[in-house]
């Protein structure tokens, strides 16, 4: 199990890149946001980053916080209230999740309350209820941990929705 430390990570180098070298086991990134713990696939994770400011565009869909730079790029800050349970208490934004969109043409910013850790799931312990093929929650340590499907998410906010 690895925990985050507070430093920027970039998860390519812990997971073993797009291929993780045991292939029955599933990595996901946990985190807070709001009062929900949640969890990403590691693989879609390009880096876990210190806040960094975003400029706001006039007109822009409410889910759009603004436009960031993050090394040289141009990278969209998105509301984590569109994930977040309604009434969920902000506590300030602790970390950004970085990921970049399945075709690598666009990449978007995810800020998180708090990281909590890297964890391995044998993929004969993954909830049965699925979408897709990925798990809609996943068990750790007791606890319920809520999946987010970033390329959903992306493909979502990138087609428009407000």
């Amino acid at each position: 199990m690895t925990f985050f430390d507070g430093s920027t990570h970039d998860l390519a180098a812990e997971t073993g890149g797009e291929h993780s070298p045991e292939p029955c086991v599933q990595k996901f990134v946990s985190f807070e946001l709001g009062d929900a713990l949640c969890c990403v696939t590691a693989v879609g994770v390009a880096e876990v980053v210190q806040p960094f400011a975003a400029a706001a565009i006039p007109n822009s869909p409410a889910w759009l916080l603004g436009l960031g730079a993050y090394r040289g790029e141009p990278v969209a800050v998105i509301d984590p209230r569109i994930i977040a349970e309604p009434g969920s208490e902000n506590r300030g934004k602790a970390k950004i999740l970085i990921f970049k969109s399945r075709t690598d043409e666009a990449r978007f910013a995810l800020p998180v309350d708090s990281l909590r850790e890297l964890i391995s799931v044998p993929a004969s312990e993954l909830a049965e209820s699925t979408m897709n093929g990925l798990p809609l929650e996943i068990e750790h340590e007791g606890q319920p941990v809520r999946f987010i499907d970033h390329e959903r998410l992306f493909e979502g906010l990138h087609g428009g929705r407000n």
